[in-house]
């Protein structure tokens, strides 16, 4: 049965995605990353890591090479926090409340590395009725035409 599954990814392309990122690619998605974004739960901002890299460069590196290797990340960089956040004063509903969430920057470097390569992908994985999930593509397109 899942021989009639047709291959869409290429065996290269599935090797891009699961390749351990270089140190250079790691340093480039930290300086491309908003250094004044709130910091996580651990407190280290963006900035920190910009402007620390000499020194903590190695580690970060590790740690993001851990991680492609198929290693777990202790929960204290991948935990996420939820937040709800008002959209006006007095608060009646969970329409009134906007959620968002709170990720340490070492998670979100992982999560960029991550959007990068599935965004090279993404395009023959998804359908032209699915232009909401495309970089460059806008679901009210498929809303116009509908």
């Amino acid at each position: 049965m899942i021989q009639c599954i047709p291959r869409i990814i290429t065996k290269e392309q599935n090797q891009e995605m699961k390749r351990v990122p270089t140190k250079e690619e790691v340093k480039h998605v930290v300086f491309e990353l908003n250094g004044d974004s709130a910091s996580g739960q651990d407190g280290y901002s963006g900035k920190f890591f910009q402007s620390c890299w000499e020194i903590i460069g190695e580690s970060v590196w590790n740690m993001v090479r851990a991680f492609f290797s198929g290693y777990e990340l202790p929960r204290y960089i991948t935990h996420t926090n939820l937040v709800l956040i008002p959209k006006k004063y007095v608060v009646d509903n969970f329409g009134d409340l906007r959620p968002i969430s709170l990720s340490t920057f070492a998670n979100k470097i992982i999560s960029h590395l991550i959007h990068e390569r599935l965004s090279t992908v993404l395009p023959r994985i998804i359908s032209v009725n699915q232009t909401g999930f495309v970089k460059g593509m806008s679901i009210t397109e498929n809303v116009l035409l509908a």
